[in-house]
């Protein structure tokens, strides 16, 4: 499981059986260019953090080299696959307002001395287990940047979307960053132990800071077994039904007559006498 897959579960339950139940695969056509402005903007800040804890002086490094990585890196990504713009959006859109992003991150963090980078990227994977049900879920995921600063353990992810959600919404709904902070008390107790912890969501024009708590910990699990255990519920009903989903996305034909269902099985018949 993974933070991604109980923000589209909540966001659509449609999408959600399609892309974990029934598993629909990709077909290879064109995928959202907003994809390749988010991948490319977390390579380059990424890359910002890899240079300076690599030992990199700070004053070595400017702006516009970084957005020469950009440039490096949109093209990189874009050979890899084909994109398309949203309607009314054009590339140049989307490379302006990526670089825009960079550059008020760049103008906000600058020089870089809020912290010390532990990980970077790191993928972590840790369970949780129901206290209801007693049911344990194995999660992954993936925080961009784990720091301390003081006496505190941050987490930060940039975030870079082309809508920014308010302060409340974040809130609310979004489990990841509390999900990679029960991972680090349960993978690394050592660095956690004695130590706060905070939260920071890295938008353009915002940032959506949460001090944690064991209080609020505690009803982040209340909520996200609550979520889990509906995910559990729905999954269990599509695959009770699944024929009927696989037909209603087209993965299955079934024959809406007795003439058509005849002509499907002579064309079975057919095809296994000439095999």
């Amino acid at each position: 499981l993974s933070a991604t897959q109980l923000d589209v579960f909540l966001r659509d339950q449609t999408e959600y059986a399609q892309r974990y139940i029934v598993r629909v695969r990709d077909d290879g056509g064109p995928k959202p260019m907003g994809t390749l402005a988010g991948s490319s903007i977390h390579e380059t800040m990424e890359q910002l953090f890899v240079w300076i804890n690599g030992g990199r002086e700070v004053a070595d490094i400017d702006l516009n080299g970084l957005l020469k990585y950009f440039d490096e890196r949109w093209a990189a990504n874009k050979a890899d696959g084909e994109y398309v713009p949203d309607k009314g959006v054009t590339e140049a859109d989307y490379i302006k307002g990526s670089k825009e992003y960079i550059k008020v991150k760049w103008d906000k963090l600058y020089p870089f001395n809020l912290g010390r980078p532990v990980f970077l990227e790191k993928r972590m994977f840790f369970t949780l287990t129901d206290p209801k049900t007693n049911k344990t879920y194995k999660f992954k995921g993936i925080p961009d940047r784990v720091m301390i600063e003081g006496n505190t353990v941050v987490i930060r992810d940039w975030k870079s979307h082309y809508k920014e959600p308010t302060e409340a919404e974040v809130k609310e709904k979004d489990y990841q960053l509390g999900l990679y902070i029960l991972a680090l008390r349960q993978l690394y107790p050592d660095m956690m132990k004695g130590r706060t912890a905070r939260m920071v969501w890295d938008f353009k024009t915002k940032e959506v800071v949460i001090d944690v708590d064991d209080a609020y910990l505690k009803n982040l699990e209340k909520r996200l077994f609550a979520v889990l255990r509906k995910m559990d519920s729905f999954k269990a009903k599509v695959e009770s039904r699944r024929e009927k989903w696989e037909e209603d996305l087209g993965l299955i034909s079934v024959p809406k007559t007795k003439k058509a269902a005849a002509a499907a099985v002579d064309g079975v018949v057919v095809a296994t006498c000439r095999d």
